[in-house]
């Protein structure tokens, strides 16, 4: 049996180039279209995935994202062992889905943040690091 600590301490570990994209689409689709449904498997155990279900705004005006020059569209992703729903996330496609960046938090001195996990994540789907440090700095958005 594996545990919801153990499978988030594996997702938290593990480096972008340990996941694979899948599209799930049975209709032909441009490539460059983030608006389809997506799937990234990890490697080292193939029950572990984080799908892209679907769109939740598609023009996300938030304080952090007002400064980009391009639109930004939320999404729900379900991180998943085997069939199992272990967690899900809000993880935002910013500036023309250049980037992903899970919905940050303010601390307690009003700063934005995400946790070193929820990078893991964004950096997974952005499938970049740079790019994703990038936008992380440009929407002075903090990891602690």
């Amino acid at each position: 049996m594996v545990s919801k600590s153990k499978i988030r301490d594996a997702v938290g570990k593990s480096e972008i180039e340990n996941w694979e994209k899948h599209p799930f689409t049975m209709h032909p689709v441009r490539s460059d279209d983030e608006s389809m449904r997506a799937c990234w498997v990890y490697e080292h155990d193939v029950n572990l995935r984080l799908e892209r279900t679907e769109a939740l705004a598609a023009d996300v005006e938030q304080e952090w994202t007002a400064e980009l020059p391009a639109p930004s569209h939320s999404y729900e992703y379900y991180l998943f062992y085997g069939t199992s729903p272990v967690e899900s996330h809000v993880i935002v496609s910013v500036d023309e889905h250049n980037a992903a960046i899970p919905l940050p938090e303010r601390d307690e001195d009003g700063n934005r943040y995400i946790t070193p996990y929820q990078a893991t994540l964004g950096r997974v789907v952005t499938g970049d690091y740079q790019d994703f440090e990038i936008y992380l700095d440009w929407t002075d958005i903090e990891i602690h």
